[in-house]
């Protein structure tokens, strides 16, 4: 049996150790040492690190070079797994945009033996073809987490802060159910707060099949909660607009004002308020 030995900068400020071999390990849901097809064991020692910073920059360039040397949408997952890390997730969230509604992130971490290409940016396909995905998410035993942060919370902490702490709550959920997660691939520019460690890659879900899987999922659960949203204020049209600002959704705030689930502080809806 051959092992290999590397070094990372953890979130706790330490450099972490992965002792790592081709070895099975099991496949039983909710262990914190598993991975949907994982095939890697590991053990974990923690020393001093001197440069936290060095270490960081280290593991975005080998990243960054694998990145550059293959177009496969997969690629930062299967650097990560060579690395000895065996729970990769990726997040995105849905509903930044919107006048009313929740923002909603999901987590996602898929199996390494399935049709990773099948996963595209849920804003390049269609809404029948991101339901299909989602149930082939669910029939491949992908490990998915949901996070959800009302209207009234934006309103508080502003939607940036109301993003990210959807995404923490969608990392929360799956591992609640699933087990420890030990890296995180984020979309976007900033990194979710939460004890793991983590790359944000703008534009991910055209880089990453697990965020673009996380995109799906943020979108269908969405799309869901402004669909039953519709019931309640039909005046909105919600089950069409999803809460965007489109021009029928916009005169409907004009001539009935907001409802209880519009987000006060956004232009558009604040005037009204």
């Amino acid at each position: 049996m051959s092992a290999g030995l590397v070094c990372f900068i953890c979130a706790a400020g330490v450099v972490r150790q992965h002792v790592f071999a081709n070895a099975a390990i099991s496949n039983k849901r909710g262990r914190a040492d598993d991975a949907p097809g994982g095939l890697y064991c590991r053990q974990v020692f923690f020393i001093i690190s001197p440069s936290p910073l060095q270490d960081h920059e280290r593991m975005e360039g080998i990243l960054s070079d694998t990145a550059m040397q293959s177009e496969h949408n997969f690629r930062f997952e299967r650097a990560l797994y060579t690395q000895g890390f065996v729970r990769i997730a990726g997040t995105d969230e849905a509903g930044r945009g919107p006048l009313a509604g929740p923002v909603v992130a999901a987590s996602v971490v898929l199996p390494q033996d399935c049709d990773h290409s099948v996963f595209l940016d849920s804003k390049k396909i269609t809404h029948k073809h991101r339901l299909r995905l989602y149930r082939l998410l669910r029939d491949i035993g992908a490990f998915i987490g949901i996070g959800i942060v009302s209207a009234k919370v934006i309103d508080s902490i502003n939607i940036l802060q109301a993003s990210l702490l959807a995404m923490k709550h969608a990392v929360e959920d799956m591992e609640h159910s699933s087990g420890k997660t030990d890296f995180i691939l984020v979309d976007g520019t900033f990194r979710i707060p939460v004890s793991v460690e983590q790359l944000a890659l703008i534009k991910g879900e055209s880089k990453s099949a697990s965020i673009a899987a996380a995109s799906i999922v943020a979108k269908v659960e969405r799309d869901a909660l402004m669909d039953a949203l519709d019931l309640h204020y039909p005046c909105y049209k919600f089950c069409r607009n999803k809460g965007y600002p489109t021009r029928d959704h916009r005169q409907a705030i004009v001539r009935y004002g907001p409802c209880p689930d519009h987000r006060k502080t956004f232009k558009g809806v604040k005037e009204f308020v």
